[in-house]
């Protein structure tokens, strides 16, 4: 660390391990070191530092991390995420006592976000406390979402612990401090040109009004399809977000995990695949670019399950790819796994808790071929394996286009495309069943499952040329299709459309989560 006109710092750590650092570098990452080094201390002058509290490998990852990679990110504006290297749950939290004692506000930042994408692995009451403590609220939040989601979709009904007098954090108070919001995100799409759009509606909003017949007058007033050019959008439901900043381009993938939504890939100008991953913010209504996928590739698949995102199949420019990926948000980065039994392309696609399924879909790029299986893959043991086969009387052979899928309860149901006809394979008894037609046509329509309810968002009809504006949704208690009183903001194909679920809070001016516990003492 010693050069010519660089003045050191020798910093006496834990054990008496020492270490040499440039005084410009301490100075410029932690508000301790600034006041310690500049201010009225005896240090002022000195040549030495004592911090015989703190470990020296915890020391040297925080100033590492800002010399390295916080730094390189500032200057150079580089897509990847900067990383402290933590080695598990302990080490983060020693690293984030650290960061708070010597005021590194980004190494903060970066310790939350840490616990905040593994929340899921440590004991939610400590968790709390430690947020607490450091005033994480980011923490905090994410801990009565998740609370949120275990319990109820409102108010959890757990009984509280502060009535027995427990000493524990009662998460339960904690959660009642937070109300559920649940949000519909459209991002992207395409009608005679890529379209950057990003818009959301609350969700009850959304599915104000249903109709059982074809009359298609109520809504947000938007055309319910076009043939010509690309109309201009109507927002009087939805609230506009940052529009995508990445590439124009259409066909691309879009999956939300948690409260943060991800594009993936896509098919850019002069018909070149791209690899490029941008991450929206649902919370700061912020994009960001993330690590590219391993293979570029567009009208490919996407699920996220569990704390991952995978990609599989699709196109790279001439190619049908046969490649499955997985990407880590903690890590920033992408890994192969085992690859697909046969590589498809435009396929429809869905997945549950533990398993992708890949119905159908392209093995040919100029001349168009439809296999006819159901391709599985376990997420636990990395296998792929032949779930069924779909032969529909749709196939003109071997030219289906367009399909899309969705799990709804046990069923695997495979709707849009060509035409309106829609089946079912059930998981239990492996058997496949029609079920109600859907209103539309709609190729390369977008969906979204809640509860026992398949919503169907926009789509093609390749007879007509037209885009629709129009949603649809199953109710598979029912079997019946039917249309949703709010449209899109513009008819749209290939558009990403993904429900999130968060919380804010919901207290009174000068009331506290916790009132209980001050009335039980």
């Amino acid at each position: 660390m010693s050069g010519k006109g660089v003045e050191n710092v020798v910093v006496v750590c834990r054990e008496d391990e020492t270490m040499v650092w440039p005084k410009s570098e301490l100075v410029t990452c932690s508000e301790y070191f600034r006041a310690l080094l500049f201010g009225y201390f005896k240090e002022n002058n000195s040549k030495s530092i004592n911090l015989t509290d703190i470990a020296a490998k915890t020391l040297k990852s925080l100033l590492t991390f800002y010399r390295d990679e916080y730094k390189r990110q500032r200057e150079h504006d580089e897509p990847n995420f900067c990383r402290i290297p933590f080695e598990g749950g302990a080490d983060a939290k020693d690293t984030m006592q650290v960061a708070d004692m010597l005021g590194m506000h980004e190494a903060l930042e970066e310790c939350e976000n840490y616990f905040i994408q593994t929340i899921e692995i440590y004991d939610q009451h400590d968790l709390y406390r430690m947020a607490e403590h450091y005033s994480r609220f980011s923490i905090m939040r994410e801990i009565a979402r998740k609370w949120h989601i275990r319990c109820s979709s409102e108010m959890p009904q757990v009984e509280c612990a502060c009535a027995y007098g427990d000493s524990v954090t009662c998460l339960t108070c904690h959660s009642r401090g937070y109300k559920s919001r649940q949000t519909l995100y459209l991002i992207g799409g395409y009608c005679r040109e890529h379209l950057p759009d990003c818009a959301s509606i609350e969700w009850t909003e959304f599915i104000k009004e249903l109709h059982c017949d074809d009359d298609l007058t109520t809504g947000n007033g938007s055309e319910c399809n076009v043939s010509r050019g690309s109309p201009q959008p109507n927002y009087q439901y939805y609230s506009r977000k940052a529009e995508y900043p990445g590439p124009q381009n259409e066909e691309s993938r879009v999956v939300a995990l948690d409260t943060d939504i991800y594009t993936t890939g896509g098919l850019a100008a002069q018909a070149m695949a791209i690899d490029e991953v941008w991450k929206y913010d649902t919370r700061r209504n912020e994009w960001s670019r993330v690590s590219g996928m391993r293979r570029a590739r567009f009208y490919h698949c996407i699920a996220a399950i569990g704390e991952h995102i995978y990609v599989c199949g699709g196109y790279d420019d001439n190619f049908v790819v046969d490649t499955l990926e997985r990407y880590h948000p903690i890590f920033n980065e992408w890994v192969d796994l085992q690859s697909m039994l046969k590589g498809v392309g435009n396929a429809a696609y869905a997945n549950d808790e533990s398993n992708i399924y890949v119905c159908c879909g392209q093995y040919g790029y100029k001349d168009i071929h439809t296999t006819d299986i159901v391709q599985a893959y376990n997420v636990s043991t990395d296998q792929w394996s032949v779930l069924t086969s779909y032969t529909s009387p749709v196939f003109s052979p071997q030219s289906e286009y367009g399909l899309s899928a969705a799990i709804v309860t046990e069923d695997l149901i495979v709707f849009g495309g060509q035409t309106e006809r829609c089946d079912a394979f059930n998981m239990r008894s492996k058997e496949w069943r029609r079920i109600a037609d859907m209103k539309f046509r709609r190729m390369e329509t977008a969906r979204v499952v809640y509860g026992n309810k398949l919503y169907s968002a926009g789509g093609y009809d390749y007879r007509t040329g037209d885009y629709h504006a129009t949603v649809e949704v199953y109710d598979a208690t029912e079997n019946e299709w039917m249309i949703v009183g709010r449209q899109l903001p513009r008819p749209a194909r290939s558009m990403g459309m993904c429900y999130v679920f968060d919380v804010e809070r919901n207290l009174k001016e000068n009331e506290s989560p916790f009132s209980c516990l001050r009335q039980a003492s």
